[in-house]
């Protein structure tokens, strides 16, 4: 047993909302999603409310929540990691964390005949990249990498799939439709105790792999006497 039995998923590290409550007792995952660029800080509480009420049950229910750490978009994963704090304060619960890209392989775990690759978008022109082998155990650290240094075996999967092809060609095999998260794999793999204690942590720092997007202004403030 995994000790955990109403469990709260949060991701808003990509172009989007993915919310889930999962009742392990049950078995039953209520899952909403939301894809936008932006918004996701007005969102995201209002569909927890909403898969909560789906299981028919109420905040003071968790007992455990699970977030992204990225990488992914710099606001949307501050937008999910301190909404997660939040609730992890206001209920006296845990809060374990599982990186953006480990997320996106457990969701594909089953659908992959050998290692694979999980791309996240970056909106530049690098890519956030990892290998992972067909059971979704990851082969390296996590990376920000061109699409010429990338060295590529298998699929390829996650959102940014149809840029990485235009740029590289042919060469690829890429996969469609494992560019979001499924919550109910990424929530059963933390069900797992062996696998919680290989993949999550409670240590809640986020994984940007790069410096925020900033732009200084040309002229200095003006001093105040």
């Amino acid at each position: 047993m995994s000790g955990f039995q109403h469990i709260l998923f949060l991701d808003t590290s990509m172009n989007g909302c993915v919310v889930a409550y999962y009742d392990a007792a049950r078995g039953h995952c209520y899952t909403d999603v939301y894809e936008t660029s932006r918004g996701q800080a007005e969102r995201l509480v209002p569909m927890v409310q909403g898969v909560l009420d789906q299981g028919d049950v109420g905040f003071g229910t968790l007992d455990a929540i699970v977030t992204t750490l990225g990488p992914g978009t710099f606001t949307g994963i501050r937008i999910g990691l301190s909404t997660a704090k939040a609730f992890g304060m206001a209920l006296d619960i845990p809060i374990f964390g599982i990186s953006t890209l480990q997320a996106l392989a457990l969701s594909s775990v089953g659908q992959m005949d050998g290692d694979f690759t999980v791309l996240v978008e970056t909106k530049r022109q690098d890519f956030y990249a990892q290998i992972f082998s067909r059971n979704g155990v990851p082969l390296n650290e996590p990376m920000s990498v061109l699409a010429d240094d990338l060295k590529i075996e298998g699929a390829v999967i996650g959102d940014a799939v149809e840029r990485y092809a235009e740029a590289i060609g042919d060469n690829a095999t890429i996969i469609q439709g494992c560019d979001v998260i499924q919550p109910e794999k990424v929530i059963k793999a933390f069900c797992d105790v062996d696998s919680r204690a290989d993949i999550y942590t409670a240590n809640l720092e986020p994984i940007y792999l790069r410096g925020a997007d900033v732009s200084f202004p040309k002229n200095p403030p003006r001093k105040l006497a």
